[in-house]
């Protein structure tokens, strides 16, 4: 069952935070950014040695954005 206003669920979500940089998923949690639900994906890229946060519409399942994950995004277990 998706949050409220969420249209795909956290598996889409990394489905598609993959597809845009291909790497295993080390965490996702959901989050509301500027009033809409948004999540956040940290993956670790092939071949990579540091983590990148991909954050990824909770509406349309679109990758919004990806950047170098900081301290805090890498010890998310969610």
């Amino acid at each position: 069952m998706q949050p409220a206003g969420a249209k795909i669920d956290a598996q889409q979500a990394i489905a598609a935070a993959t597809a845009a940089v291909p790497g295993s998923a080390r965490g996702v949690r959901l989050e509301s950014r500027g009033g809409k639900p948004e999540y956040e994906v940290i993956v670790m890229p092939k071949g990579a040695t540091s983590p990148v946060r991909v954050d990824v519409d909770a509406v349309s399942g679109q990758v919004s954005r990806s950047s170098q994950a900081t301290e805090g995004d890498k010890d998310d277990d969610d």
